[in-house]
């Protein structure tokens, strides 16, 4: 009788893994975590659902909005020092292992990223290694494990355990936990800006800590985020509440001054009009017009009303801060002077410069490298000529799997990613590991995965229709 109970409960939980309301059941909890400051005990509860899911399903689809929420637990890197957090997490690692042997794989798939993947680690490893600052090699090793060796193992286990159900729908799954977790975030740093009383004065928030991630890593979020929540506004019944969640992403970009990414925006803003237009079901055309009306209106209400408050001087000087370098041209220029001295690997993922550019060198305790703040400058001068054409492989396949088909998903996840490299251009997203870069694989991953099925029948459509 308890043995039946429990396997009615277990099949419950099954069922509840799999709804649309999952991932934004994780987020919530996730915030409430983040503002309670309660990570470790948030964390644990994270770590136990992954275990259950691990050691019970082939299938480790429902991973996903943990795996791209659970950063956001944490108030800041103090977290890393502690040894309750990795005790915390080995039971995840013992599941893992047990979910290996239960369900071995017959016959792996490699994966189109997995030679682009090789040549990334290797050029991170063998980054600086014939450089003058070969004795600083040791301070880029752990980051050069999350960005090669990391990633590569996210895309090969995502790449052969996400094994969902027949009919279901994966491409929705990935699009509500992506959406979800970049709307967590922007919560996260709104409630910060409230403790911290930031932005109050000057409309804008600049300089607020909020442990995970600074203003341009939320961006950078943002901009992988606002094309999957278009999609779902153009593929379902009723969109209001995707179309309210990008306007909210839209107008938090501008609102956080991500340095470069509000001009993203506006520049693909025509674009993702018109397709999100010439994508959405009949009815939800209407619906996507008015929004974007509204959306306009209050942009322009909130710029009148800023006018009237700041006057002419503070709209010029924050024009200038969101279209100027930011002080990147040093950067820049120390970038091609380390390529030039080291041109085949590189000065190294280990480089760090204390001088008179600024604090861009590593934090103590924290997971970072010297940043030049754009993806081409930072593999030039850290990597060299090996770096480039490892990151040029990688980026080559990253666009082939992208664009293997025409449909609407792919498209509204090439706009994604596109966004996504064009703020990098400007900024630190491609090292930025978790939860940008994890993002990025896994909708790689997803996305590839979903290449490889066959359209399904009329018959077979119906029934996952009816199924939901």
């Amino acid at each position: 009788m308890l043995k039946s109970k429990f396997g009615r409960l277990f099949n419950a939980l099954d069922e509840f893994l799999y709804m649309p309301l999952f991932p934004a059941v994780v987020s919530a909890f996730i915030l409430a975590a983040y503002i309670l400051c309660i990570d470790l005990i948030g964390l644990a509860l994270l770590v136990a659902i992954a275990c259950f899911i691990m050691v019970r399903k082939d299938d480790i689809t429902p991973l996903l909005p943990l795996c791209f929420g659970f950063v956001c637990l944490f108030r800041g890197f103090d977290a890393l020092k502690s040894v309750a957090i990795y005790l915390i997490l080995a039971p995840f690692l013992i599941s893992l292992i047990y979910h290996f042997i239960r369900f071995p794989l017959k016959k792996p798939s490699l994966g189109k990223l997995f030679f682009p993947f090789f040549l990334l680690t290797c050029a991170l490893f063998l980054s600086g290694i014939f450089s003058a600052y070969l004795h600083l090699y040791a301070n880029g090793l752990l980051y050069a494990f999350t960005v090669g060796p990391l990633l590569w193992f996210a895309y090969f286990l995502f790449g052969n355990y996400l094994r969902p159900p027949e009919g279901f729908d994966l491409k929705n799954y990935l699009s509500v936990s992506v959406v979800s977790s970049a709307l967590i975030m922007c919560l996260a740093f709104f409630w910060a800006c409230v403790e911290q009383n930031a932005g109050a004065e000057n409309f804008v928030i600049d300089g607020v800590t909020v442990g995970f991630a600074n203003t341009n890593n939320v961006g950078a979020m943002i901009l992988l985020a606002l094309p999957p929540c278009l999609f779902l506004s153009a593929q379902e019944k009723t969109p209001w509440l995707h179309l309210v969640t990008a306007l909210f992403f839209a107008v938090t970009i501008f609102i956080l001054r991500c340095d470069g990414g509000s001009g993203v925006l506006l520049a693909f803003s025509p674009f993702l009009f018109i397709f999100t237009y010439l994508k959405s079901r009949k009815e939800n055309r209407r619906k996507f017009v008015i929004s974007v009306i509204i959306f306009v209106i209050l942009v322009a209400a909130a710029l009148f009303t800023v006018f009237l408050v700041k006057g002419y001087d503070f709209m010029k000087t924050e024009f200038d801060v969101r279209t100027g370098d930011s002080g990147r041209s040093p950067l820049y220029d120390l970038a091609v002077k380390l390529f030039r001295e080291n041109p085949v690997f590189g000065a190294g993922l280990g480089y760090s410069d204390t001088g008179v550019i600024g604090d861009y060198s590593p934090r103590n305790g924290a997971l970072r490298i010297f940043n030049f703040h754009s993806t081409i400058f930072q593999v030039a001068g850290c990597m060299g000529i090996f770096g480039l054409i490892a990151y040029a492989v990688y980026f080559y396949k990253r666009y082939e799997i992208v664009t293997e088909n025409s449909s609407a998903f792919n498209l509204f996840i090439f706009f994604a990613f596109t966004m996504f490299e064009c703020y990098g251009m400007i900024d630190t997203c491609e090292f930025n590991i978790i939860p940008c870069m994890l993002v990025l694989t896994i909708m790689l991953t997803v996305t590839e995965t979903e290449n490889r099925k066959p359209p399904l029948s009329f018959e077979k459509t119906i029934n996952a229709f009816v199924k939901r």
